[in-house]
């Protein structure tokens, strides 16, 4: 839930809207997000380029056993993955936050880097 999503009357709390909620949007997408967004974990905590290769085979893994993905969808992933931190990379470059600016750029790079070993588990 995002504060900005409640809506006010007269200093009233009347509703909340999520349009997040009602979009349409390609299958892989809170996939993509959710893998990219483990990435944004800092200090010790954070992933190495194996231990997040393994983490995204098993979330694959896991989806796919639930409701399959096609080819193009696999191959889409780290470009999906890639578009998502771009756009946080724009958004934060707007409220002049530098430092989440730069956080989205080192996730970009990162999943940039791990592109081979991506579509080897994407097949």
């Amino acid at each position: 839930m995002h504060f900005e999503n409640f809506l006010f009357s007269e200093g009233n709390f009347t509703g909340y809207l999520d349009f997040d909620l009602s979009q349409k949007n390609i299958r892989i997408f809170d996939l993509c997000y959710f893998l990219a967004g483990l990435l944004a974990e800092e200090g010790d905590t954070a992933f190495t380029k194996e231990e997040w290769l393994r983490a995204v085979k098993a979330a694959l893994e896991g989806y796919e056993s639930v409701s399959g993905l096609t080819a193009e969808e696999k191959r889409a992933v780290p470009w999906v993955m890639e578009a998502i931190e771009i756009l946080f990379a724009a958004f934060f470059i707007g409220l002049k936050d530098s430092r989440g600016a730069e956080e989205a750029c080192r996730i970009l790079h990162f999943v940039q880097d791990c592109e081979a070993g991506l579509k080897g588990i994407a097949g």
